[in-house]
C-alpha cells in the first residue's frame, strides 16, 4: 500500500487534497492505521476513482453532486450533471467572446473625433444623426442625485453595454438666453446606442443630422458656462437661430467625475 505522500505523487495531486477529500467523505483511504496514517491501494481501481472524482470537480460539480453521481451509479445522472454544465460553459464562452470584443473596441476606439479640437474656440461641425440611449427627464442637479441617477441608467444598461465604446455625455434643456441658468436646467444622461444587449427597458433619444454649433471646455462648471457664453455671443453675432437642446459630449471614455471625462463638448444644432 502507498501513504498519503506517495500516492498524491502517483496521482498528480497534492497531500492536502486527499486530505480534504477524506475529510469531507468524498475519497477514502484504502486503511488508516492505529496512528492515524492514511494508506491507498496501489491499484488502478482507486487511482480512477479519485482521476473521476477530480474530473468532475474540475467540470464545476459540487461534492454532494459528485457523491450522488458515485452513490446512484447511474451513467444517466452523469450525463445530465455534464449536459448542464455543458450549457453553462457555452454561455460562458459567449459572454467571454463578447468581452473580447468590446475590450478590443475600446482600445481601437477611445477618443471621439472632437479630439483635434482646440479648447474654448467656437466652431461649427457637420454631425450625422446618432441615436443614444437616456434616462428620464431630470431637474435636481445635486451632486447625490446625480450619482443616484447615473447608478440607475448604468444598471439598466448593464455592464456590457455600459463598458462599450461609443459617445456619452448629457443632453440638457437650455436655452442659450442665459448660460447662467446651465446649474439648474434639467438634463438626461446619454449613452450612443450599440449592438450590445441592455440589461433593461431604456429609452432612446435620436440626436439629428445637421450643422452644430460646437465648442470644446473643460468639464468644470464655470468652464461650461463661459463656453455657453461663447456661443451666445457667436450665434448672435452672426444671426444664428439655434435649438433648445444642449448636447453635451465627453471627449473620451475615461470618466473622472459625475460621469463626466475632463474636457467636454458643447453643441447646438444649427436651424437656420
Amino acid at each position: 500500500m502507498l501513504k498519503i505522500t506517495s500516492f498524491a505523487k502517483l496521482a498528480g495531486t497534492t497531500r492536502r487534497t486527499l486530505i480534504f477529500y477524506d475529510q469531507k467523505d468524498l475519497f477514502k483511504p484504502a486503511l488508516i492505521d492505529e496512528n492515524g496514517y492514511r494508506y491507498y491501494d496501489y491499484d488502478y481501481d482507486q487511482l480512477y476513482q479519485f482521476e473521476f472524482i477530480n474530473s468532475m470537480r474540475h467540470f464545476g460539480l459540487s461534492i454532494e453532486e459528485i457523491k450522488e453521481i458515485l452513490s446512484e451509479q447511474d451513467g444517466v445522472i452523469l450525463d445530465q450533471y455534464l449536459s448542464d454544465y455543458q450549457l453553462k460553459l457555452q454561455g460562458e464562452i459567449k459572454q467571454l467572446q463578447v468581452l473580447d470584443k468590446l475590450l478590443e473596441e475600446r482600445k481601437t476606439l477611445q477618443t471621439f473625433q472632437f479630439d483635434s479640437l482646440p479648447l474654448n474656440m467656437v466652431t461649427v461641425t457637420q454631425q450625422k444623426a446618432e441615436e443614444f440611449w437616456c434616462t428620464d427627464r431630470e431637474a435636481d442637479c445635486q451632486p447625490e442625485d446625480i450619482a443616484k441617477l447615473y447608478a440607475n441608467f448604468t444598471n439598466e444598461l448593464g455592464d456590457v453595454a455600459t463598458m462599450a465604446s461609443g459617445k456619452s455625455g448629457f443632453m440638457t434643456y437650455l436655452k442659450l438666453d442665459n448660460p447662467n441658468d446651465y446649474m439648474d436646467a434639467p438634463f438626461r444622461f446619454i449613452k450612443e446606442c450599440s449592438s450590445y444587449k441592455t440589461k433593461g427597458l431604456i429609452t432612446k433619444i435620436e440626436r439629428e443630422s445637421g450643422r452644430y454649433l460646437t465648442i470644446k471646455v473643460k468639464n468644470t462648471s464655470n468652464d461650461i458656462i463661459k463656453g455657453l457664453t461663447e456661443l451666445k455671443d457667436y450665434s448672435n453675432q452672426k444671426q444664428m437661430t439655434l435649438s433648445d437642446d444642449l448636447w453635451q459630449i465627453n471627449t473620451d471614455a475615461h470618466l473622472i467625475s459625475n460621469a463626466a471625462s475632463e474636457e467636454g463638448i458643447l453643441q447646438y444644432k444649427i436651424l437656420n
